[in-house]
């Protein structure tokens, strides 16, 4: 039975291919992407490398781990990514957080649908900045909103533990010092709310 790895294939001319584009514009299109990533899962590289190590850096132009975060950006964004890349650098990153805003091969922003062309790259790149500063300032209010939420429940835990000492009926020593703990903790909040800013 004729397995993948039998299947010919035209190595001589993909080999052309791919270094000329490896080395004239360190880019890579969503065909190429594809075209590695079959030949790693076929195992055709074996033809003419031992190993993918080898194959990647002799025959595509590029070291296994550049080679491999094509494949991982194709098998996650596919072939949108490519054709963003090609108008606008981003990294992976960078385009997993614009991604929600991209559609139908445009870019949303400010209620304008920018179409992803070469003409307009100027643009585009103008929006991708604006979109990963509004992201930026989302996510450090979210950390601070998940901080307040953090402290909440560092009080929620010693008001359970309060009520859990109450409940077992301590003796008047342990009242006396759940006392003198509840008037300590006021005082301490009392001088916070003093410290902290004005809106």
């Amino acid at each position: 039975m004729e397995t993948q790895k039998d299947v010919p294939f035209d190595f001589a001319s993909w080999t052309g291919r791919s270094q000329a584009f490896a080395m004239v514009s360190r880019q890579c299109s969503a065909a190429q992407a594809e075209c590695l990533r079959q030949i790693r899962e076929s195992g055709h590289y074996t033809a003419l490398s031992p190993n993918w190590d080898d194959f990647c850096r002799d025959h595509a132009g590029m070291s296994r781990p550049k080679v491999d975060a094509l494949i991982r950006s194709l098998e996650e964004f596919g072939a949108d990514y490519f054709r963003f890349s090609e108008i606008v650098r981003v990294t992976p990153d960078t385009y997993r957080q614009i991604a929600p805003a991209i559609a139908d091969h445009a870019l949303e922003f400010n209620g304008e649908s920018i179409p992803i062309t070469p003409e307009n790259a100027p643009k585009i790149r103008h929006a991708v900045q604006c979109l990963r500063a509004d992201l930026r300032q989302s996510q450090e209010l979210a950390s601070k909103r998940l901080s307040i939420i953090m402290l909440q429940a560092g009080f929620d835990s010693l008001f359970s533990d309060m009520e859990r000492y109450i409940a077992g009926s301590p003796n008047a020593t342990g009242i006396a010092g759940l006392n003198g703990l509840v008037q300590y903790s006021i005082d301490h909040l009392k001088r916070i709310r003093h410290t902290i800013p004005k809106p």
